[in-house]
């Protein structure tokens, strides 16, 4: 993890508690799939950073995490995905 995103565990746990142990998102206590570990260990929560300057922006379960990606971080892309739900329901 310290490799890859700068944070070791002690920090991971850090933003964990900070975060009440939810989704920075849709504050969801289920990581919703995520396991630890090559062999599946305990669900854990994405490490989500900014892909252009490195920084840890907070801890996010699996959906969240795929549904950044998806729209490539694009907040435009997110606020026209709300209008299109809003003009729908």
């Amino acid at each position: 993890m310290r490799r890859v995103y700068g944070i070791g565990i002690e920090e991971y746990n850090t933003l964990l508690e900070q975060q009440n142990h939810r989704c920075a998102i849709c504050e969801s206590t289920d990581p919703k799939g995520r396991k630890s570990g090559r062999g599946g260990g305990v669900d854990v929560f994405y490490v989500d950073h900014d892909h252009n300057t490195g920084k840890v922006r907070g801890l996010l379960c699996n959906i969240c995490n795929r549904t950044m990606g998806y729209v490539g971080e694009n907040s435009g892309v997110l606020e026209e995905m709300i209008k299109y739900l809003q003009k729908h329901q």
